[in-house]
């Protein structure tokens, strides 16, 4: 019985290409590679087919409906934060060079001043800096700025 049994097993392996070992057989027809080939091509090709006409259908809509857009790109669009953004900035340098032209108190009790960036530069140059401890600048409170 056992005998009959892995004879018809043997046949069976045969029959589906499978040979000895219980591995099947590795190599795919060559008719069988064309035929997955030639199927993936005709479907793309009736994808293609359904999707091309309704694709160029909304473009040609699309395009009626919104006339050509004439984008002005010499100013910012959206939300302008700044009226008048050119006096703004020339306003904000001169108030900024006024700072750091002059002499003031950042921090008077602290006994912290500025002096003009000419004149820090000047000292720099005749004295060197001295390394030993961080710089404690601290940036002008509103009440320094010139109005």
């Amino acid at each position: 019985m056992a005998e009959h049994h892995a004879r018809h097993t043997d046949e069976h392996a045969e029959a589906h290409g499978h040979h000895g070992g219980g591995d099947p057989d590795p190599e795919i027809p060559v008719s069988t590679v064309a035929k997955i080939l030639v199927a993936l091509a005709v479907l793309g090709l009736v994808a293609a087919a359904v999707v091309w006409p309704l694709v160029h259908g909304f473009l040609r809509s699309n395009l009626r409906r919104q006339p050509e857009a004439r984008i002005d790109l010499s100013r910012p669009t959206g939300p302008l934060l700044q009226a008048q953004p050119e006096i703004d900035l020339s306003a904000f340098r001169t108030r900024e060079n006024v700072v750091l032209g002059s002499y003031g108190w950042v921090d008077e009790s602290s006994g912290i001043a500025r002096i003009p960036v000419g004149r820090a530069a000047e000292l720099i140059l005749e004295q060197g800096l001295e390394l030993s401890s961080p710089p404690r600048a601290a940036p002008p409170t509103p009440s320094e700025e010139p109005q």
